[in-house]
């Protein structure tokens, strides 16, 4: 599966979404958490 979020580079890069619109209220921390261990454990 390809996704447009990088246009060529599907081979190279992630693409990561978190459901909502965090303009005026800050993601909840379970949220935050998780992307913060996925990106960590992405990075490895």
């Amino acid at each position: 599966m390809h996704g447009a979020h990088a246009g060529n580079e599907n081979g190279r890069s992630i693409g990561i979404q978190n459901e909502g619109t965090f303009t005026s209220v800050a993601p909840p921390d379970a949220l935050y958490s998780a992307l913060v261990g996925s990106c960590a454990y992405i990075c490895q």
